[in-house]
This record gives structure tokens, sequence and C-alpha cells, in this order.
């Protein structure tokens, strides 16, 4: 039971902690110029980091429970295999944590310059 009480505290204070970092700091962290700064786009862009910082944390909890078995008491970490998909879901954690999701997805893609 502790474990699953730590585990529910550790993914809730972390999501709080960067849905109102990525969510509410968004302009000033990604540069957006100060006349882009309209109530409408200021909604959109807060909306818009909190569904990629969820999916990020999501995505995290998967990987961690799911995939590592980090908090089941008894299974080992060391027996995990990774593949490409367990690159795709850390790829996916990172940009979403980051608050980067939303910009790599919608806008520029992953990769361009």
């Amino acid at each position: 039971m502790p474990n699953l009480i730590f585990t529910i505290l550790f993914f809730v204070i972390g999501f709080l902690i960067s849905l109102f970092f990525y969510g509410l700091k968004a302009y000033e962290i990604h540069g957006i110029p100060e006349k882009d700064k309209n109530k409408l786009r200021r909604i959109n862009q807060y909306w818009l980091n909190f569904l990629g910082s969820s999916i990020g944390w999501i995505f995290l909890y998967y990987f961690l429970i799911f995939r590592l078995h980090l908090f089941t008491p008894g299974e080992s970490i060391m027996k995990f295999e990774g593949g490409l998909s367990d690159l795709i879901v850390i790829l996916v954690v990172f940009l979403g944590i980051t608050g980067h999701l939303p910009y790599a997805v919608l806008l520029k893609g992953i990769f361009k310059t």
C-alpha cells in the first residue's frame, strides 16, 4: 500500500508542477513575442501545453509501471529489454513533460530545423 500512495503522490505532484510551469509560463519559456499575447491565444497555449504535459506524464506512468515494473515488489528492472517502441515512449515522455510536445507535433515536427 505505501508503494501505491508514493506512486500516486509522485505523479500528481510532478504533473501539477509541470502543468503550472509549462502551462502558465509557456510564452516566456518558448520565447513567444509579446505582441502575440492576446486572451484567446493564451487560453489556446495553456490548454495545449496542459494536454502535452498530461500525455507526457501518462506515458511516463506507463513506462515506469508497466514496462520497467519500477514500483512492483518482486520485479527486477534488470529483466527489461527495451525496443523501438520504448524509445518512442521515452521521446513522448521527454517532449511532453518539457512542454515541447505540442510544438513538435503541430508546428515544426520533431526533427525539422
